[in-house]
């Protein structure tokens, strides 16, 4: 069983920056993990969950990317969300799965997200497919 760390990720940024998750506790099932923007309401968060239910394991892992601007009215700034990016991702397993099939998977599913043209331009550049 791995021991909650902080773990960095990079974003895709033309110079990329490093975006540092730390442990913020457990909701239900759920382990928190957020960065530290200054301003609470900035914070980026993951979860992560693991459920045997006997026969499957299901893992989920989640992130939520705010984006804050500050907004003024009568000459008081606040800061304020204005949109927010989510994205969950879910892997089932057989409780009969080897750990090289599990390992398999999640290397795939990485590719496909991270390298593929054509699901590249379904995600980032919101268009369909023909």
């Amino acid at each position: 069983m791995p021991a909650l760390t902080s773990f960095s990720v990079n974003d895709r940024e033309s110079t990329p920056a490093a975006h540092l998750f730390t442990p913020r506790g457990k909701k239900g099932e759920s382990h928190i993990f957020m960065t530290s923007a200054g301003v609470p309401i900035g914070n980026e968060k993951v979860t992560v969950s693991t459920r045997d239910n006997g026969a499957r394991i299901r893992s989920r892992v989640s992130i939520a990317i705010p984006v804050v601007q500050t907004e003024t009215i009568n000459g008081i700034a606040n800061p304020k969300v204005v949109r927010t990016a989510y994205a969950v991702t879910e892997y089932v397993f057989d409780k009969h799965s080897s750990e090289q099939e599990r390992k398999n998977l999640i290397t795939m599913l990485n590719g496909i997200t991270a390298a593929d043209a054509l699901v590249d331009q379904v995600l980032v550049d919101a268009e369909d497919l023909y």
